[in-house]
């Protein structure tokens, strides 16, 4: 069992890292995905919030992106049928 600094300290690791590589390339589908399971890992909404708006322009269409978005999205809203994250516009046939 890590200790809560160490712990955090692990995830401002993991999350900077993919943040480079999405601020250098919002296009990066491997870092985005990785992004979004991060933050369904550490259990950070707005971290999945900022991610999915970081890279909306370039992936926002992107279907594989909105697969593995829509997966770590419904853990955050399940009630409201998942999709409550993804910008206006970028939910599919419905946004």
């Amino acid at each position: 069992m890590l200790a809560s600094k160490q712990w955090e300290e692990a995830k401002n690791a993991d999350i900077a890292e993919v943040f480079d590589q999405l601020k250098s390339d919002p296009g990066n589908r491997a870092a985005a995905v990785r992004a979004v399971a991060l933050a369904a890992a550490y259990q950070d909404q707005p971290l999945l919030d900022e991610i999915v708006d970081m890279v909306a322009v370039s992936l926002g269409r992107d279907m594989s992106f909105q697969a593995a978005a829509g997966r770590h999205v419904w853990f955050f809203h399940p009630l409201a049928g998942g999709g409550a994250s993804l910008p206006r516009g970028h939910r599919g046939r419905s946004g």
